[in-house]
């Protein structure tokens, strides 16, 4: 009996080992796929058919909105932006003199229109027609553009038909910016930047491009003498050449702060004197004048270099070579003869072998580019803005990044040619305001109106406040007749045929 108890005890340990290393481990991996399969589809399927679900119904409603909303953005964009028609209509023109007209046109949209006043002149009936007036014929001084008009028309005994600023200039010296010739001869030579210059032929043709000049004096044994500037030393190395817009004489004083010295100086004189004469006292204010010019010579750099005086035998022009005869050898104070010029030289060129007096030696100023072709007159600007028939201003290759300058709408004045080269046009734009409705020009707009109106190349001149255009004694850019014209640097007439 044990014996069998023993046996089924045994048997029944042996069933539930096989249990529990067989039989559960298998119900349990089953159960747990089991409940991994429910759990994924539970969290799959639900999800994915929400997402299903709730996707559709938002894309669906993104595309309504999106489209409803395009339309609506349409919709008003028509009602407020409706463009308005185009206007470009000539309001007034008439002839100036032959082959030289004035006109009025406007151009733009609505009630926002440029106002522009253009000078037509057909230089093939005119090949004389264009003047560079100079302020007060001095390279550092400013003068209203009607004033230089009158001064012009009296000492030329010519007619203006009308005038237009040119160059920019520096503020406190008054000097031009870039290249400035009147006559053949430079008031100044260097260029600034990549600023473009228009440089004009014996017809008044333009040549627009971005030109530099360079000048040098040829003695009789060959050798030559570089001039570094024209009408102005920036230090006491360079040769520099000065003619009649440099002065009277060479170094030259500007009368208004001689003035000012001379009127402090009797003052101090006329307080501490100790004579009662008037004749006396007449004398020694004439003295003391003297005394104090002589002292502002002496403190000027130039006054001790040495100084080659020079006569044209030829006509200055640019890019030819020009015959001229020393007249004199000195240093000190020395004037500037008529038709002619001073050569002084620097620290640089002091062992240099100078020429005698009697000497033919050859001046020879030129272009770096175009330099096949005599010029008589040239002014400097900037950008340009046309080129080749293509409208586009070239500001940021030239230099300027100013945001005012390029994208405001200013008063402008520009200057341009036709294709032939038979045409020169002077463009000014009215300032804001002169009639309702009138704006500026920003850079780009005055590109394309310089070719709308029929320019091949053209480049932009001073502008803002100094730009002027004077058609029978009124500044027609402007509200009155001087139209607050501030004073410029430089001038540009077309003079009508006598």
């Amino acid at each position: 009996m044990l014996k069998r108890t023993i046996n089924n005890f045994i048997l029944l340990t042996l069933i539930i080992s096989f249990f529990i290393v067989f039989v559960f481990p298998i119900q349990s991996a089953k159960k747990q796929s089991i409940k991994g399969k429910t759990t994924l589809i539970k969290k799959t399927k639900p999800k994915s058919t929400s997402k299903i679900s709730k996707s559709k119904p938002q894309a669906k409603s993104k595309v309504t909105k999106s489209k409803s909303l395009t339309s609506t953005k349409v919709t008003k964009s028509k009602k407020k932006k409706k463009l308005q028609p185009y206007v470009s209509e000539i309001v007034f023109d008439t002839l100036l003199a032959d082959g030289i007209k004035y006109y009025n046109q406007v151009m733009g949209r609505g009630r926002r229109l440029h106002s522009i006043h253009v000078i037509e002149t057909n230089i093939e009936k005119n090949p004389h027609s264009l003047e560079i007036i100079k302020g007060q014929d001095l390279s550092n001084e400013l003068e209203r553009l009607s004033e230089m008009m009158s001064r012009f028309s009296q000492t030329e005994k010519s007619d203006i038909a009308g005038a237009v600023n040119g160059n920019f200039w520096r503020a406190y010296k008054n000097y031009p910016i870039g290249p400035v010739v009147v006559n053949g001869e430079i008031v100044e030579m260097n260029k600034y930047k990549e600023w473009s210059s228009g440089f004009f032929d014996k017809k008044s043709r333009i040549f627009v491009d971005n030109f530099q000049l360079s000048c040098s004096l040829t003695l009789i044994k060959g050798n030559s003498i570089e001039i570094e500037t024209v009408n102005r030393r920036r230090d006491t190395s360079g040769n520099v050449m000065y003619n009649r817009f440099g002065g009277k004489q060479i170094p030259f004083i500007e009368e208004s702060n001689l003035k000012k010295k001379i009127d402090d100086a009797v003052n101090e004189f006329m307080q501490d004197s100790i004579f009662t004469d008037s004749t006396e006292i007449s004398f020694e204010i004439e003295k003391l004048k003297k005394e104090i010019i002589s002292s502002e010579l002496a403190n000027k750099v130039e006054f001790s270099l040495k100084k080659i005086s020079l006569k044209y035998l030829t006509l200055p022009m640019i890019n030819k070579e020009i015959k001229c005869t020393v007249i004199g050898i000195d240093t000190g104070a020395v004037s500037i003869p008529a038709d002619g010029f001073i050569v002084t030289i620097g620290t640089n060129d002091k062992q240099i072998d100078m020429p005698s007096i009697g000497d033919t030696v050859i001046l020879h100023a030129k272009t770096n580019r175009v330099n096949a072709i005599p010029f008589l007159n040239a002014i400097s600007g900037t950008p340009r803005l046309v080129r080749n028939g293509l409208a586009k201003h070239e500001a940021y290759y030239e230099g300027s990044k100013g945001r005012r300058f390029i994208y405001k709408q200013l008063p402008r004045t520009a200057i341009g040619t036709n294709r032939s080269m038979t045409k020169l046009y002077l463009v000014g734009i009215a300032a804001n305001g002169v009639k309702p409705g009138n704006i500026g020009a920003s850079l780009a707009e005055l590109a394309n109106i310089m070719k709308s109106v029929g320019c091949f190349n053209a480049m932009n001149l001073d502008g803002g406040g100094s730009s002027g255009m004077f058609i029978g004694g009124r500044n027609v850019l402007r509200h009155s007749e001087t139209g607050l014209f501030r004073k410029i640097s430089v001038g540009l007439a077309i003079i009508k045929n006598k």
